[in-house]
């Protein structure tokens, strides 16, 4: 699967109803893959996602192998609307055997962690640039801009570049959180 550049803007609500929201619409959301699979997120610009800026997770079918993104902007996100109190975060990525980062990446106003990934094997790559990111403490992310989570503790992290981390949302903001 290619993705490349383009605009999205305004990423509105999944709903059962017109007056009920079940979930937040994400601006670029793929879900699960064969372990072997390869995705590539290249240039694309999302603008007021009302959940995510990009997603990525497994699914009953089983996890993707392989995530490449690059060169991609985030501008504003919001709270899933599906009770989870999950908040929009600007690149969300779950259950990939590779995670790989390439070239620019920035990510602003996201209510959630700029960058949020957990049960990964490899991630590697430059993480992007996060402003004004988590700035809200109610929420789940607190008080991280970037969040790497791996239950399994298989993973391995190789992140490199001059990145820019601006605007914590509180004393106790922490710029980066592995677990």
């Amino acid at each position: 699967v290619l993705i490349g550049t383009g605009r999205i803007d305004n990423a509105g609500q999944y709903t059962y109803t017109p007056t009920t929201p079940t979930k937040g619409g994400n601006g670029i959301y793929l879900l699960g893959g064969n372990d072997t699979n390869e995705i590539t997120i290249d240039g694309p610009s999302i603008y007021n996602a009302n959940g995510h800026g990009i997603s990525v997770a497994e699914s009953a079918s089983g996890n993707i192998g392989t995530v490449n993104i690059g060169n991609y902007v985030v501008d504003t996100t919001s709270v899933l609307t599906d009770g989870s109190n999950t908040p929009g975060r600007g690149v969300n990525v779950a259950s990939v055997k590779k995670l790989n980062f390439y070239g620019a990446g920035l990510v602003k106003n996201a209510v959630g962690a700029g960058l949020y990934a957990e049960d990964f094997d490899l991630l590697t790559g430059e993480t992007p640039d996060i402003i004004n990111c988590n700035t809200d403490a109610t929420y789940n992310d607190r008080p991280n801009f970037i969040k790497l989570n791996n239950t399994n503790g298989a993973g391995k992290v190789y992140a490199d570049g001059g990145n820019l981390v601006d605007s914590a949302g509180s004393p106790v903001s922490t710029t980066v959180e592995a677990d």
